[in-house]
Protein backbone atom coordinates (compact mmCIF):
# COMPACT_ATOMS: atom_id res chain seq x y z
CA UNK A 1 0.00 0.00 0.00
CA UNK A 2 1.13 3.50 -0.90
CA UNK A 3 1.41 6.41 2.28
CA UNK A 4 -2.96 7.13 0.55
CA UNK A 5 -4.03 3.86 1.03
CA UNK A 6 -2.28 3.09 4.51
CA UNK A 7 -4.12 6.49 5.44
CA UNK A 8 -6.79 5.65 4.39
CA UNK A 9 -7.16 2.16 6.03
CA UNK A 10 -5.42 3.30 9.26
CA UNK A 11 -6.17 6.69 9.45
CA UNK A 12 -3.50 6.91 13.28
CA UNK A 13 -0.74 4.92 11.29
CA UNK A 14 1.20 8.32 10.46
CA UNK A 15 0.45 9.96 14.40
CA UNK A 16 2.74 9.81 17.25
CA UNK A 17 -0.05 8.97 19.31
CA UNK A 18 -1.70 5.72 18.85
CA UNK A 19 -5.07 4.48 20.15
CA UNK A 20 -6.47 1.42 20.06
CA UNK A 21 -9.97 0.75 21.55
CA UNK A 22 -9.39 -3.49 21.50
CA UNK A 23 -7.22 -5.75 20.63
CA UNK A 24 -7.04 -7.42 17.34
CA UNK A 25 -6.02 -10.75 16.47
CA UNK A 26 -3.10 -12.61 17.19
CA UNK A 27 -1.32 -14.28 20.01
CA UNK A 28 -2.45 -14.92 23.23
CA UNK A 29 -4.41 -12.01 25.10
CA UNK A 30 -4.08 -14.08 28.37
CA UNK A 31 -0.26 -14.35 28.33
CA UNK A 32 1.44 -11.89 30.84
CA UNK A 33 3.05 -8.73 28.67
CA UNK A 34 0.93 -9.85 25.63
CA UNK A 35 1.63 -7.35 22.54
CA UNK A 36 -0.86 -5.88 21.05
CA UNK A 37 -0.90 -7.05 17.23
CA UNK A 38 -2.27 -4.14 15.86
CA UNK A 39 1.23 -2.45 16.89
CA UNK A 40 2.66 -5.14 14.74
CA UNK A 41 0.21 -4.85 11.73
CA UNK A 42 0.85 -0.83 11.74
CA UNK A 43 5.02 -1.45 12.14
CA UNK A 44 5.00 -3.77 9.12
CA UNK A 45 3.03 -1.49 7.02
CA UNK A 46 5.42 1.81 7.63
CA UNK A 47 8.24 -0.26 7.87
CA UNK A 48 8.39 -3.40 5.61
CA UNK A 49 6.84 -4.84 2.56
CA UNK A 50 5.51 -8.48 1.44
CA UNK A 51 7.80 -11.14 1.66
CA UNK A 52 10.71 -8.78 3.43
CA UNK A 53 11.79 -10.83 6.90
CA UNK A 54 11.42 -10.03 10.18
CA UNK A 55 12.96 -11.07 13.62
CA UNK A 56 11.29 -11.05 16.56
CA UNK A 57 13.71 -12.25 19.87
CA UNK A 58 10.94 -11.79 22.75
CA UNK A 59 8.53 -13.62 20.53
CA UNK A 60 6.29 -14.55 23.93
CA UNK A 61 2.88 -15.78 22.49
CA UNK A 62 3.46 -15.48 18.74
CA UNK A 63 1.85 -12.14 17.60
CA UNK A 64 4.45 -11.07 15.42
CA UNK A 65 4.23 -14.21 13.88
CA UNK A 66 0.72 -14.32 13.24
CA UNK A 67 0.29 -10.75 12.23
CA UNK A 68 3.60 -11.81 9.86
CA UNK A 69 1.78 -14.55 8.52
CA UNK A 70 -1.70 -12.49 7.64
CA UNK A 71 0.32 -9.85 5.83
CA UNK A 72 2.79 -11.89 4.21
CA UNK A 73 6.09 -11.66 5.62
CA UNK A 74 8.44 -13.76 7.10
CA UNK A 75 9.05 -14.53 9.92
CA UNK A 76 11.40 -15.63 12.85
CA UNK A 77 10.97 -15.82 16.15
CA UNK A 78 12.55 -16.77 19.23
CA UNK A 79 12.44 -16.77 23.12
CA UNK A 80 14.62 -17.87 26.31
CA UNK A 81 11.80 -19.67 27.04
CA UNK A 82 9.40 -20.64 23.65
CA UNK A 83 5.25 -20.81 24.29
CA UNK A 84 4.97 -22.59 20.75
CA UNK A 85 6.05 -24.98 18.51
CA UNK A 86 7.14 -22.62 16.15
CA UNK A 87 8.86 -19.99 18.20
CA UNK A 88 12.38 -21.14 18.43
CA UNK A 89 14.28 -21.86 21.70
CA UNK A 90 17.53 -18.69 22.14
CA UNK A 91 18.73 -16.34 23.89
CA UNK A 92 18.53 -12.58 22.70
CA UNK A 93 21.78 -12.16 24.12
CA UNK A 94 23.39 -15.04 22.76
CA UNK A 95 21.31 -15.69 18.95
CA UNK A 96 23.79 -17.08 16.17
CA UNK A 97 21.75 -16.83 13.09
CA UNK A 98 23.62 -17.90 9.62
CA UNK A 99 22.36 -19.97 6.62
CA UNK A 100 22.62 -22.99 8.56
CA UNK A 101 21.76 -22.66 12.10
CA UNK A 102 20.11 -21.23 14.40
CA UNK A 103 21.44 -21.45 18.15
CA UNK A 104 23.66 -20.24 22.03
CA UNK A 105 26.89 -18.54 20.30
CA UNK A 106 28.69 -19.81 23.44
CA UNK A 107 31.95 -19.75 21.68
CA UNK A 108 30.43 -22.69 19.40
CA UNK A 109 29.74 -25.11 22.04
CA UNK A 110 26.33 -24.09 22.76
CA UNK A 111 23.35 -25.67 21.74
CA UNK A 112 22.92 -25.27 18.33
CA UNK A 113 19.13 -25.27 17.03
CA UNK A 114 18.58 -26.59 13.34
CA UNK A 115 16.70 -23.52 11.37
CA UNK A 116 15.09 -23.51 8.43
CA UNK A 117 17.22 -23.07 5.10
CA UNK A 118 17.50 -19.28 3.52
CA UNK A 119 18.38 -19.01 -0.27
CA UNK A 120 21.53 -17.17 -1.00
CA UNK A 121 22.03 -15.91 2.36
CA UNK A 122 26.20 -16.35 2.61
CA UNK A 123 26.93 -15.57 6.18
CA UNK A 124 25.32 -13.40 8.56
CA UNK A 125 21.25 -12.84 7.96
CA UNK A 126 20.27 -9.72 7.87
CA UNK A 127 16.80 -8.74 8.72
CA UNK A 128 14.34 -5.76 7.18
CA UNK A 129 12.82 -5.16 10.54
CA UNK A 130 13.31 -6.46 14.11
CA UNK A 131 10.64 -5.96 16.89
CA UNK A 132 11.76 -6.47 20.40
CA UNK A 133 9.11 -6.05 23.34
CA UNK A 134 11.16 -7.00 25.71
CA UNK A 135 10.17 -7.51 29.68
CA UNK A 136 10.08 -4.29 31.92
CA UNK A 137 12.75 -5.50 34.29
CA UNK A 138 10.65 -7.04 36.99
CA UNK A 139 7.58 -5.95 37.17
CA UNK A 140 6.00 -9.24 35.93
CA UNK A 141 8.55 -12.43 36.78
CA UNK A 142 8.25 -14.33 32.83
CA UNK A 143 9.97 -17.58 33.88
CA UNK A 144 12.82 -19.07 36.51
CA UNK A 145 15.01 -19.02 33.91
CA UNK A 146 18.51 -16.80 35.00
CA UNK A 147 19.14 -15.36 31.64
CA UNK A 148 15.49 -14.29 31.64
CA UNK A 149 15.91 -10.13 32.21
CA UNK A 150 12.86 -10.61 34.63
CA UNK A 151 14.93 -12.28 36.89
CA UNK A 152 17.82 -9.08 37.25
CA UNK A 153 18.14 -8.08 40.40
CA UNK A 154 18.53 -4.32 39.82
CA UNK A 155 18.64 -1.21 37.10
CA UNK A 156 21.64 -1.25 36.13
CA UNK A 157 21.83 -5.27 35.65
CA UNK A 158 18.92 -4.61 33.17
CA UNK A 159 20.60 -2.01 31.36
CA UNK A 160 23.69 -3.78 30.90
CA UNK A 161 21.70 -6.92 29.70
CA UNK A 162 19.86 -4.89 27.31
CA UNK A 163 22.88 -3.58 25.81
CA UNK A 164 24.29 -7.02 25.29
CA UNK A 165 20.73 -7.53 23.71
CA UNK A 166 21.28 -4.70 21.39
CA UNK A 167 25.22 -5.42 20.34
CA UNK A 168 24.09 -8.87 19.36
CA UNK A 169 21.06 -8.16 17.48
CA UNK A 170 22.93 -5.20 15.77
CA UNK A 171 24.58 -7.68 13.74
CA UNK A 172 21.54 -9.47 12.51
CA UNK A 173 19.83 -5.83 11.00
CA UNK A 174 20.58 -4.75 7.48
CA UNK A 175 22.13 -1.51 6.84
CA UNK A 176 18.94 0.40 5.99
CA UNK A 177 16.54 -1.78 8.60
CA UNK A 178 14.63 -0.93 11.71
CA UNK A 179 14.78 -1.72 14.94
CA UNK A 180 11.22 -1.06 16.88
CA UNK A 181 11.46 -1.41 20.20
CA UNK A 182 8.40 -1.49 22.44
CA UNK A 183 8.99 -0.65 26.66
CA UNK A 184 7.34 0.91 29.01
CA UNK A 185 8.15 2.86 32.10
CA UNK A 186 8.33 1.17 36.05
CA UNK A 187 7.88 2.33 39.50
CA UNK A 188 10.89 1.72 42.18
CA UNK A 189 10.56 3.00 45.71
CA UNK A 190 7.29 5.25 44.76
CA UNK A 191 8.71 6.43 42.12
CA UNK A 192 8.66 6.46 38.49
CA UNK A 193 11.86 4.96 36.85
CA UNK A 194 12.35 6.28 32.73
CA UNK A 195 13.07 2.55 31.75
CA UNK A 196 12.02 2.78 28.19
CA UNK A 197 14.01 6.26 27.53
CA UNK A 198 17.20 4.87 29.52
CA UNK A 199 17.28 2.05 27.26
CA UNK A 200 16.18 4.34 24.60
CA UNK A 201 19.38 7.01 24.45
CA UNK A 202 21.83 3.82 25.63
CA UNK A 203 21.17 2.35 21.82
CA UNK A 204 20.44 6.01 19.78
CA UNK A 205 24.25 7.49 21.58
CA UNK A 206 26.22 3.75 21.24
CA UNK A 207 25.00 2.80 17.95
CA UNK A 208 24.81 3.90 14.54
CA UNK A 209 21.46 3.97 15.04
CA UNK A 210 18.85 7.54 13.79
CA UNK A 211 15.66 7.76 15.84
CA UNK A 212 12.93 8.27 13.23
CA UNK A 213 9.99 7.68 15.71
CA UNK A 214 8.40 7.72 19.00
CA UNK A 215 5.21 6.33 19.19
CA UNK A 216 3.07 6.41 22.32
CA UNK A 217 0.45 3.30 22.24
CA UNK A 218 -2.54 3.49 24.60
CA UNK A 219 -2.86 0.72 26.92
CA UNK A 220 -5.98 1.20 29.13
CA UNK A 221 -7.72 -1.82 30.51
CA UNK A 222 -4.10 -3.29 30.88
CA UNK A 223 -4.95 -4.18 34.71
CA UNK A 224 -5.55 -8.16 34.10
CA UNK A 225 -6.91 -8.43 38.26
CA UNK A 226 -8.65 -6.80 40.60
CA UNK A 227 -5.66 -4.88 41.81
CA UNK A 228 -7.28 -1.70 40.42
CA UNK A 229 -8.41 -0.17 43.85
CA UNK A 230 -5.38 -0.88 44.61
CA UNK A 231 -3.02 0.50 42.57
CA UNK A 232 -5.03 4.01 42.98
CA UNK A 233 -4.82 3.58 46.48
CA UNK A 234 -1.14 4.04 46.15
CA UNK A 235 -1.34 6.51 43.68
CA UNK A 236 -2.89 8.55 45.84
CA UNK A 237 -0.56 8.03 48.54
CA UNK A 238 2.73 8.49 46.19
CA UNK A 239 1.59 11.02 44.01
CA UNK A 240 2.25 8.72 40.93
CA UNK A 241 -0.21 8.03 38.57
CA UNK A 242 -1.57 4.53 36.83
CA UNK A 243 0.40 3.95 33.65
CA UNK A 244 -2.02 3.81 30.66
CA UNK A 245 0.79 4.17 27.89
CA UNK A 246 4.02 2.59 26.66
CA UNK A 247 6.65 3.82 24.43
CA UNK A 248 7.68 2.53 20.46
CA UNK A 249 10.85 3.72 19.63
CA UNK A 250 12.15 2.89 15.74
CA UNK A 251 15.49 3.34 15.09
CA UNK A 252 17.32 2.94 11.75
CA UNK A 253 20.35 1.52 11.12
CA UNK A 254 22.83 3.47 9.41
CA UNK A 255 25.73 1.89 8.86
CA UNK A 256 27.59 -1.19 10.20
CA UNK A 257 30.29 -0.56 12.67
CA UNK A 258 31.38 -3.03 15.39
CA UNK A 259 29.87 -1.65 18.36
CA UNK A 260 31.68 -0.51 21.75
CA UNK A 261 31.51 -4.18 23.95
CA UNK A 262 30.84 -2.63 27.39
CA UNK A 263 28.47 0.55 28.32
CA UNK A 264 29.40 1.82 31.72
CA UNK A 265 25.90 2.17 33.95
Amino acid sequence: MNWRELANKYPRIFDSLWLFPRRGEGGDSKYHGAFIPQVVEYLLHRYTKPGDWVLDPFAGSGTTIDVCKRLDRNVLATDLVPDREDILQADAKRLLISGKYIGLDDELGGQMIPSIEWDSCGGRFKFDLTILHPPYADIIQFSDHPDDLSNCPDLPTYLEEMWKVAVNIDQYVKVGGYIALVLGDIYKSSQVIPLAFLVMDQWRTLLPYHLKAIYIKDIQGNIKDNTANLWRYRHLKYGTNTFKHEYIFVFRKERDRKPRKVWNV
